[in-house]
Formats: structure tokens, C-alpha cells, sequence
């Protein structure tokens, strides 16, 4: 919990001063997991600080809107990592197939221009991103990519 979300909630803490004092874009990107949907005992302490941070990004997202701060928490894909990636399940290691500069594509893409319709949401690294401009409509009518309770 100390690097995954008490590092991060410090370092936006720290830099949002200078991040609020800076002319043209302004943006966070928390780093996340897909593991943050799962309730696995294996890495449960894991998943807990990625989902927090899911709701960190969502809560930077909302505070600072009008200051015209976008937030965003991509999860990297799943990159074959010495040592395997936390959570990643005894003989997973052929799960993780995705190159490792997908995630700074990806980041290239989500900041190239401002996509004030993704801040605050969860993303992944390895969605085809014609695919999720295509369904932006549907994702800001239902307001999805966030962590919600459905009753």
C-alpha cells in the first residue's frame, strides 16, 4: 500500500502546486492494474491500493476539473516481467504478451490531445483505441470506466 497508493496520493499531493501554476495541459496519469477488479487472496493487499488508486484518479479528476486537470489510471498490459507480475497466477506467464512499449503508446495516444471524456476513468494499455473512441458516447452518457457499485 506504501508505493501503490500512499506513494502516488503523496506525489500528486507534492507536484499538484506546480501542476496548477503551469500554462497548456495538465495531466495525471496514475499507473493501475487490471488486477484492481479482482478480490483474489493471492495478491489481495495488491489489488486493494490498485482499485484505491482507480478512485484517486477518479477523485483528482473531479477536484480539479475546473482548474482543467485530466486524470487518468491505465493499467500497462501484461508484460512477461522478471519476476512475474504480481497477481499473475502459478503458469500465467503465457498471459503476458503484451509488448513492453505498448503502455507508452498508449500514454502517447491518451495525451496527444485532450480527451477531457476519459479523466478520471479507468484504461488499459491494451485496448484498441479506435474501438474506445467509438464507443465515447456511451462511456460519458453511462458514465463508464469508473468504479461504481451496481445496486
Amino acid at each position: 500500500m506504501n508505493v501503490n497508493l500512499v506513494g502516488k496520493f503523496a506525489t500528486i499531493k507534492a507536484l499538484l502546486p506546480l501542476l496548477l501554476a503551469t500554462d497548456g495541459a495538465k495531466t495525471v496519469v496514475n499507473v493501475t492494474s487490471a488486477m484492481s477488479h479482482f478480490a483474489s487472496m493471492g495478491a489481495l493487499g495488491y489489488n486493494l491500493s490498485q482499485l484505491a488508486t482507480n478512485r484517486l484518479t477518479e477523485a483528482v479528476a473531479q477536484l480539479y476539473k475546473e482548474q482543467g486537470i485530466l486524470a487518468f489510471a491505465v493499467h500497462p498490459g501484461i508484460v512477461a516481467t522478471m519476476p512475474p507480475p504480481i497477481g499473475l497466477p502459478e503458469g500465467g506467464r503465457p498471459l503476458a504478451v503484451d509488448d513492453v512499449g505498448l503502455c507508452g503508446a498508449f500514454l502517447v495516444w491518451l495525451v496527444q490531445e485532450r480527451r477531457d471524456w476519459l479523466s478520471g476513468r479507468y484504461l488499459s494499455a491494451n485496448w484498441d483505441v479506435q474501438e474506445l473512441e467509438s464507443k465515447r458516447e456511451i462511456i460519458v452518457e453511462d458514465d463508464q470506466l469508473k468504479m461504481r457499485m451496481v445496486v
